[in-house]
């Protein structure tokens, strides 16, 4: 059984493939598990460590309430006013008045300073068996029926009342509410009377409600002043007759079976402790999503992997297989075995060389066919001229090109050239290239235009010194041959793609040429048999820049033909009112009116038409004509762009509860690529998308808390995934917390 696994291994390259890419999956997948279980952990302590800060949080705002409500109790117990009523009978003379003023003392303090979270306040004077309650006082047994409306127990409240316990206390009357009570004596005297305050549950509720984000947990404020007595609950978990013992005398945090635990003591004057039992299944649920997802990606990194790696294996396995198999059929001593097969294969290699040296062969015609389309600019795009480069082996950086148009016989009109002429012209030109070749350490291309012109292309460093050999060219053939050549030299360029236009400069200045120059460089001044300057690239360039409102392009293309027709020619006014004819058309068509039917266009008309040899006037009003559509596409273009960005505003608010919305969403509606769409409306607004959008849930989110929402329902209204973000958005843009915000 190995052996033949083994054998299969040796002899079949798929397996082996297969294996080896196996290998480096399992390597890369344990790496990752290694990474994940780290990653986990910390994680972990991060959401522990995001726990224990919001729990802090919250108690140290329940201790920080609490705290000022204890003041404000202090003040109120220790008044003046209070104070005097300690001994006051109903028959003394001042008794209303004293009552009164207590009254009006306790009400103001009461209207000014006590929180809103207090449902009800009241104090009980020991000495007169009366309570002050609502700007009134009362008999306790009168009094007990509001008691009775609030839940709670008379008798409970009556005892309260009447021990001596001269500390502030915390205590429950048998309703929902917490009292917070605050009495009233002198030193070293016994009790006169106590501050009560009736605090409202919702209140802790509202302090804790990060932990609505649970499903189920148990909270429980305790008591630690009184034996632990439990002041609140929220008991999901049903654990409030059973809490351990320990529980409620360690600090700190811990795990107890499948339960988290958090006990947090309050502030010390307080005597308060808090107690948070959450289910580890709760408290962890997002990194239990997280690994059951890195589990699924997991096995599904090892399915797809597994596929792949068989695929490509197969893929590149099987020809290795089929060239042993074919071997062994050519030659049943070749041994199949892929560790020593690389000798049979450098045979094969061996034998099919020449296959190499026929495409090296054939490099010299693909060159040659390079060049050729080149100077007859048959290549119509950067991409086709660099593949056919790349195909022929041609480096097409940093080199320096330059044209040049020989002209034989510039006495003989080539309509009217004879067949001697023509055989002689065959043999000198043959003569030439050889010549030059043989005066030139760069390769020389050349192309025959005609019967007595041919176009060179030369590779140069300095534009002087091909001009020398063009010199010894002319001088040459004047010499040897007794014939009249003239050389036209256009401008070099580094560009091959653009020398279409150093040949068409050669031509030109070919045709230039007088008896007298051997050698016409282009640039000088022109005649104007040359007719005017506007070929179809620079009419293709014109269309393009006026289309797109770039008006600096628009402005270089008017500069390079006033320089070539005014400049380097000399029109006369018939070419003027040719080249005029061209450029309103031009102009007319991208305006969309008939040339009648537009006063700008008449104008320039009436320029060319009175044309005397001054083109500034006409070119200043040409490119002050070109100026304005510019400005008016551009105009037009941000039009546009505003119209779009109010659509998407528009969108926005109709959809900012959606918890999707977001660039991608709005851009596919809008059927514009995610950047464009950012930078438009950053232009627009002055704002980027996200705070945009984060202003006006928050917006909504101040109006909502207005009209009395709770906190814990607003993010599934406004789009947000959890009440963690929406705090945090909220924050950042008050200042405030929603709960401060809503007071």
């Amino acid at each position: 059984m190995f052996e033949t696994i083994t054998k299969h291994v040796r002899e079949n390259s798929v397996v082996r493939f297969l294996l080896s890419h196996l290998i480096i999956l399992l390597a890369a997948l344990l790496i990752c598990a290694v990474g994940f279980r780290s990653a986990f952990v910390i994680v972990r302590n991060d959401v522990l460590d995001s726990t224990m800060f919001a729990m802090t949080q919250a108690v140290s705002s329940v201790d920080n309430g609490l705290t000022e409500l204890r003041t404000l109790g202090m003040q109120t117990a220790r008044s003046e006013s209070i104070y005097r009523l300690e001994n006051l009978r109903h028959t003394d003379d001042n008794y209303y008045q004293n009552i009164i003023r207590a009254i009006n003392e306790y009400y103001q303090r009461m209207l000014y300073y006590s929180p809103n979270w207090v449902n009800n306040t009241f104090i009980y004077l020991n000495s007169m068996d009366r309570v002050i309650y609502n700007c009134a006082v009362y008999a306790p047994d009168i009094f007990s029926g509001y008691l009775l409306e609030w839940g709670d127990d008379a008798a409970l409240w009556q005892a309260v009342c009447t021990d001596d316990n001269r500390a502030p206390f915390f205590c429950k009357l048998g309703g929902q509410d917490i009292y917070y009570g605050i009495p009233s004596s002198r030193l070293m005297s016994s009790k006169t009377g106590t501050v009560f305050f009736r605090i409202d549950s919702d209140w802790l509720e509202e302090k804790f409600s990060f932990l609505e984000q649970y499903n189920g947990y148990s909270l429980f404020v305790l008591d630690d002043d009184n034996g632990g007595v439990c002041l609140y609950s929220h008991d999901d978990l049903s654990l409030a007759d059973s809490l351990p013992e320990d529980w409620l005398t360690a600090q700190g945090t811990w795990n107890s079976g499948n339960d988290l635990v958090l006990h947090l003591a309050g502030s010390d004057s307080l005597g308060l402790s808090y107690l948070l039992v959450l289910p580890e299944q709760q408290a962890m649920r997002q990194l239990n999503t997280l690994r059951n997802q890195m589990l699924f990606l997991i096995f599904a990194a090892v399915v797809l992997g597994t596929a792949v790696s068989l695929y490509f294996s197969v893929r590149r396995g099987r020809p290795v297989n089929e060239i042993a198999r074919a071997l062994q059929a050519a030659d049943g001593a070749v041994n199949t075995d892929l560790n020593l097969i690389s000798s049979a294969v450098s045979q094969l290699v061996q034998d099919n060389t020449h296959l190499l040296q026929e495409q090296a062969a054939d490099r010299p015609a693909l060159q040659t066919a390079f060049y050729h389309n080149l100077l007859k600019s048959n290549f119509v795009s950067r991409p086709e001229m660099e593949y056919m480069a790349q195909r022929a082996g041609i480096e097409l950086t940093d080199k320096t090109y330059c044209a040049a148009v020989l002209r034989l016989f510039p006495g003989i009109d080539i309509d009217a050239i004879d067949g001697q002429t023509v055989e002689d012209a065959k043999v000198l030109q043959q003569a030439i290239s050889a010549y030059v070749d043989e005066l030139c350490v760069r390769p020389v291309h050349n192309y025959k235009r005609n019967t007595l012109e041919t176009l060179y292309m030369f590779e140069i460093q300095d534009q002087e010194k091909l001009l020398g050999v063009l010199h010894r060219v002319a001088a040459w053939l004047h010499e040897q041959y007794h014939v009249e050549a003239h050389w036209g030299v256009g401008t070099p360029c580094d560009d091959l793609m653009q020398f279409w236009k150093s040949a068409e400069e050669a031509a030109a200045a070919q045709h230039d040429a007088d008896g007298g120059t051997a050698v016409q460089v282009y640039g000088s001044q022109l005649g104007a048999r040359d007719g005017y300057y506007f070929p179809y690239v620079v009419e293709e360039r014109l269309t393009q820049s006026l289309s797109a409102g770039d008006a600096k392009a628009v402005e270089d293309v008017l500069s390079l033909l006033q320089t070539e027709n005014f400049v380097r020619r000399s029109l006369n006014r018939s070419r003027m009112r040719q080249l005029n004819r061209r450029i309103v058309e031009i102009l007319s068509a991208q305006t969309g009116v008939i040339v009648e039917e537009n006063a700008d266009l008449m104008a320039l008309n009436e320029l060319a038409f009175d044309y005397k040899g001054d083109c500034e006037p006409y070119f200043e009003r040409l490119n002050t004509l070109c100026q304005a559509l510019c400005s008016e596409v551009t105009q037009q273009k941000n039009a546009r762009r505003s119209e779009n960005v109010k659509a998407i505003e528009e969108y926005i608010r109709k959809n900012y509860h959606n918890p999707n919305l977001g660039l991608a969403m709005v851009s596919a509606e809008f059927n514009l690529s995610e950047g464009y769409l950012s930078a438009i409306f950053k232009k627009e607004t002055g704002t980027n998308f996200a705070e945009y959008l984060e202003q006006l849930r928050v917006k909504a989110a101040c109006v909502l808390l207005q009209d009395g929402c709770k906190v814990s329902d607003l993010p599934e209204r406004l789009g947000y995934n959890s009440i963690q973000s929406f705090r945090r958005a909220f924050k950042r843009v008050m200042g405030v917390s929603p709960s401060e915000y809503r007071g």
